[in-house]
């Protein structure tokens, strides 16, 4: 889906970044009550448009259709300039004892050492905690 709303090419190319909205299209990064958060806050992208999603009488939907914003499942930053940042999918959160742990954040972490070429971080379940990270290099 972000292929198509968010992109940018030529003179456009940001390291880093995914892109702008496209034309037509609007995007924000919004917190989980929907409201816009300032640029360099990670929160869940938001897009709206001629096209898009609609509710359809289906609770699941509720997650990702709300007051005419299709909400990705992908979390986001916005940088000053108004460029999108993919930070990790919002619903792949690893949930331990309570805390909401976004396994790319530990994986960036883990590649700091000299001795990680490269590694994976996923939830594995834990009657205790819900889940613990995992992780493998």
């Amino acid at each position: 889906m972000l292929h198509i709303f968010i992109s940018a090419a030529d003179a456009d190319v940001r390291p880093g970044a995914t892109g702008k909205a496209v034309p037509g299209y609007v995007a924000q990064v919004v917190d989980d009550a929907g409201n816009p958060v300032p640029p360099g806050t990670v929160g869940r992208l938001a897009v709206q448009g001629p096209t898009g999603c609609r509710y359809l009488a289906d609770d699941r939907q509720r997650a990702y259709v709300r007051n005419g914003w299709n909400l990705t499942g992908d979390a986001y930053v916005m940088d000053e300039e108004g460029y999108f940042h993919y930070h990790s999918r919002t619903d792949d959160m690893i949930i331990s004892s309570g805390y909401n742990i976004a396994a790319p954040e530990v994986e960036d972490a883990l590649m700091q050492h000299p001795a990680v070429a490269e590694c994976g971080v996923i939830g594995e379940p834990d009657e205790e905690r819900g889940q613990i990270v995992k992780a493998t290099s």
